[in-house]
């Protein structure tokens, strides 16, 4: 374990050398048997977003061994509700019928990018059709996505909606997960990039702000964002 963490701390912090972000580190105490482990992140910005790179602990049931998720997640100012996934179809065709009934359940349809090779290799899912393609027809955006070996990113409002107060900022999040620890440089650095061109093409398309989150938003959101 000690070399994972090792490789891992040693990758991120050329990463955030080379992006001009942060790397940021401490010990914590996790659950279960873990004991103390180093937890590491490495924040860097956007425009106004913030974007956090970290690892998300998936425990186990009592049999089960637990397992680390490499996230990515970037709030920023929503000017309406939309929300979309893409997600790369894996080789099993029952993944598809899978992720369709998810979206479903999130008030997303399966939507076609109207570019056949995305669509052959790409489930797409959406809450409003024509923004998801406006947004997918960014060919630096559809590009990263596409150069990517696996990818599932999504944007949605946080679970806890922020409608307090008529001043309040309304968050939408944008997301990256993947199942193990990436230590890939240059594919952390494509992924960063994901993240700058999509919310600059939110902006683009009428989705986000062009203001920074406040820290009482953030600080309000910290069960859908920080934890």
């Amino acid at each position: 374990m000690g070399g994972v963490v090792e490789e891992q701390e040693q990758a991120w912090r050329q990463l955030a050398s080379e992006i001009g972000g942060e790397l940021i580190t401490r010990r914590e105490r996790g659950r279960r048997f873990l004991g103390q482990h180093l937890q590491l992140a490495v924040v860097a910005k956007a425009g106004t977003s913030p974007i956090a790179l970290d690892l998300r602990v998936e425990y186990g049931g009592e049999y089960a061994p637990n397992s680390l998720v490499t996230r990515i997640r970037a709030p920023y100012v929503a000017r309406d509700a939309f929300s979309f996934s893409v997600k790369r179809i894996r080789a099993r065709l029952s993944d598809g019928a899978v992720l369709r009934g998810i979206a479903k359940l999130a008030g997303r349809r399966k939507v076609d990018a109207e570019d056949l090779g995305f669509d052959r290799d790409f489930l797409i899912t959406a809450n409003d059709t024509d923004k998801v393609r406006a947004l997918l027809a960014d060919s630096r955006v559809r590009g990263l996505i596409q150069s990517q070996p696996s990818v599932d990113i999504s944007a949605a409002r946080p679970t806890w909606r922020l409608f307090k107060g008529r001043g309040s900022q309304r968050l939408s999040i944008l997301r990256f997960e993947e199942e193990g620890v990436i230590t890939d440089v240059q594919r952390l650095k494509s992924l960063f990039e994901l993240f700058q061109e999509t919310l600059n093409q939110l902006s683009q398309i009428g989705s986000a702000f062009a203001e920074e989150p406040t820290p009482q938003t953030l600080s309000a959101c910290r069960r859908d964002w920080l934890e």
